[in-house]
């Protein structure tokens, strides 16, 4: 029997399935923990760049910049000349030249000026987009494609209505269209181009939401009934079969991971320290990266999620 495209896709992914929950909670190690002494922000977002870990504070307008070997400060954009207002959510489309140089952008969606503002690796803002378009850009995930910049961005239109959008960079300018909306408020979004699809966090219905990359049609939902907070940051985790980890942003956070298996999660938290309303992630070959409320960033080993 002939199996559907969008069937197919949702099956592959675990989501046409009766979810299995664990009888409770693992407990996963931190290896480290970023922080700046004495620095109060509002940490919500952030990326590997190359050596660094590049982390919003929309609290501050800055973005903070980590050296993730030794997990010590490294310096902090902030001021004119990067014009951040409210700078959210950040995608680094990065990669390391033969000499060591980094070459790419980093976006970063910033609320306050209702645009995804371009940087080089170094910190110097190249360009702005979606003036005029944009209401309220909340998250970003982006790829590379023949040299051109993909970005999905989600934007809070009105209180329950939120759109996504695909912003194309070519060179420095930039187009422009909506793919959708969303009923509810939207935050964190991932993108798998190789599978046509793009999750969004549904906060106010506590849910993911797969959607179409080429056409921005919705194909299903995932974790109905799993959130007891709203779901916060996605990342898609390719390695041992497709798992897709997100964030339940309760006071005592956790984690949740999607997959393999289909129709399987398993739940994670953190004991020492404690991972407070965790808002962000984003993950590297070997770690997950997470943004708790308290100004900090809590590295975890992957392999502990397994």
């Amino acid at each position: 029997m002939r199996v559907p495209y969008a069937l197919a896709i949702l099956i592959l992914l675990g989501i046409f399935a009766v979810l299995v929950l664990p009888p409770e909670q693992v407990p996963v190690p931190v290896e480290a923990v970023f922080k700046v002494p004495g620095y109060r922000g509002v940490f919500d977002s952030l990326a590997p760049v190359g050596s660094e870990l590049w982390v919003t504070d929309k609290g501050a307008g800055a973005i903070v910049i980590f050296d993730r070997k030794s997990k010590k400060l490294k310096r902090i954009l902030r001021g004119r000349r990067y014009g951040f207002e409210v700078p959210n959510g950040i995608a680094a489309l990065v990669t390391q030249q033969e000499k060591g140089q980094l070459q790419g952008r980093i976006f970063i969606a910033d609320m306050g000026r209702a645009e995804v503002l371009a940087f080089t690796p170094q910190g110097e803002l190249v360009e702005a987009y979606g003036k005029g378009a944009f209401i309220q850009p909340r998250g970003i995930a982006g790829y590379r494609k023949n040299g051109t910049y993909h970005l999905l961005v989600t934007d809070q239109r009105s209180a329950d209505v939120g759109a996504l959008w695909h912003l194309v960079v070519d060179g420095n300018a930039g187009e422009l269209r909506q793919l959708g909306t969303v009923r509810g408020e939207v935050e964190s979004v991932a993108v798998v181009p190789q599978r046509d699809l793009v999750l969004v966090a549904n906060e106010t219905l506590r849910r993911l939401e797969y959607i179409k990359l080429s056409t921005g049609k919705t194909l299903g939902v995932l974790g109905q009934g799993v959130f007891r907070g709203e779901p916060e940051g996605i990342a898609v985790w390719e390695q041992g079969g497709p798992r897709i980890i997100a964030l339940d942003q309760l006071v005592k956070g956790r984690i949740i991971v999607f997959g393999p298996r289909p129709g399987t999660v398993s739940l994670f938290t953190t004991s020492e320290p404690e991972l407070v309303s965790p808002d962000g992630l984003c993950i590297t070959d070997t770690s997950l990266y997470v943004v708790s409320e308290d100004s900090r960033v809590l590295q975890i080993p992957l392999a502990a999620l397994y």
